[in-house]
Parts: structure tokens; sequence; C-alpha cells
């Protein structure tokens, strides 16, 4: 009907499998500007591949990051064995080093992929999957049976400290 627009908005969840880029690095989520992959072989021939994931195709989740990594660079991109992170592999034998670089952002490191590699299979750092949210009840908590109550203290970066009092509040 005349003026009624589409609306579309970023993914709520992930696919199976799958998490999205934003729930990465403890929430903070993932950076999308462009990767650089320059992959140098034993022959001295070296090959450079730039992937950018912002734009039109930006990919949501860490699936379609290993996709895009997969369909346009040498190397079999997968999620490591343990699902914390992206394990890259060289697909030919001959391979003298990878690196893996930030072109404009933080996208390489915030996937725990940037750096110069030696062998033929890169472990990704960790990307810390965050579980908890703003939005997560504290009876949610350890299985659904929730926390008890008492009292704690949170230290954070800054070495501030800050006093937590968990109690039961009784309904009105």
């Amino acid at each position: 009907a005349e003026g009624h627009g589409v609306f579309e908005t970023r993914h709520l969840i992930a696919g199976l499998n799958t998490v999205l880029l934003q729930s990465l690095n403890g929430g903070s989520g993932v950076d999308s500007s462009q990767i650089s992959f320059t992959v140098r072989k034993i022959t001295g021939e070296v090959a450079e591949y730039t992937i950018d994931l912002g734009g039109d195709a930006r990919p949501q989740t860490l699936q379609d990051v290993v996709d895009l990594i997969s369909a346009n660079t040498p190397l079999d991109a997968s999620i490591n064995a343990a699902g914390t992170g992206i394990e890259l592999r060289a697909l030919s034998g001959n391979t003298e080093a990878i690196v893996v670089a930030d072109v404009d952002g933080t996208t390489a490191a915030d996937l725990g992929i940037a750096g110069t590699f030696e062998d033929e299979v890169i472990s990704g750092g960790n990307l810390q999957l965050q579980y908890i949210s703003r939005q997560t009840l504290l009876a949610d908590l350890n299985f659904g049976q929730g926390v008890g109550t008492g009292d704690f203290t949170i230290t954070d970066s800054t070495g501030a400290l800050h006093f937590v009092a968990l109690s039961v509040r009784s309904p009105k």
C-alpha cells in the first residue's frame, strides 16, 4: 500500500551452530571493515586477498565470516573444535607464511586472527562469546536455580571496587 515502506532490521538471533558477531568479545561485537590475507609460498610466490566485511554484504554471523574467507581466499576457514574461535588452514601444502591484517579497522584483531603465521594451520584466539546480557535474569542462572543471596565485591579494570549486596525482595 502507498505510504508503507519496508522495514529491515539486524538479525536478532543466529542460525544453528553459529553466533551473531555482535555477541562476540563479551558483547562488544566485531568491527565491520576490510581484512587482508597474504599467502607466501615456499617458491617465493605471493598472493594477496582482501575481504570487505562492511558494505551491502555485511556478515551477521560468525559462519557468514567463515564462508566469506573460504570463498575468497586459498584458505579453508572453520570454527575451531572447541567452538571458541576461527581456524584457518592453507589449502596447498607449500605455504611458507600467512599474514592476516586489518586494512582499515580492527576486524582481524576482533576475530582473533590478526598476525603473521608460519604454520599451515592458524588457530585464532578465543572470541569470548557473551553469555549474559542486561536482559539475563538472576533467576535464570545456575540451570534455572537462580543465585543465592549474599555480598561480594567487584574490582573493575581501573582498580575501583564496587560492593554488591544480593537479597530477596518480597513481592508487593
